[in-house]
């Protein structure tokens, strides 16, 4: 499972517990690149599913979605192209000789390939879409 290759994935598995979702189908935020002594990007999407048992206050406030940040520390990018709107489709994760690497592909097209030596949770959160324009 793509959570395994993570540094941590403790906040994932406290919201999902043993039921990790996919990464597929994803709603692509942002992506984001940072320079630095080492390059840092940040990847946020929503996604597909809810967890099975959300938390009570997630239940309270009527949270339809989950939103991810992935940051990859000491990164590299391989592969970029516009998403344009193509912002509903599917993110790997892949272990590669030290590295690990991030592709999202969309209907067919590769979007972008980037490969990183550590990928982290930067954050995990509930939300209602109604109402909110993405």
């Amino acid at each position: 499972m793509w959570n395994q290759l993570l540094e941590d994935d403790i906040s994932l598995r406290s919201i999902y517990g043993n039921s990790i979702p996919s990464l597929e189908g994803v709603f692509l935020h942002e992506i984001k690149i940072s320079n630095g002594e080492e390059l840092t990007c940040y990847v946020r999407f929503d996604l597909a599913s809810l967890p099975h048992a959300a938390p009570a206050k997630w239940k309270e406030r009527g949270v339809d979605a989950v939103q991810l940040t992935m940051q990859l520390i000491s990164a590299g990018i391989i592969h970029f192209s516009s998403a344009g709107d193509d912002v509903v489709g599917d993110i790997e994760i892949k272990p590669a000789e030290g590295f690990k690497t991030v592709s999202y592909k969309a209907k067919g097209k590769e979007i972008f390939q980037m490969r990183a030596k550590w990928i982290l949770i930067n954050s995990i959160s509930g939300y209602t879409k109604q109402g909110f324009m993405t």
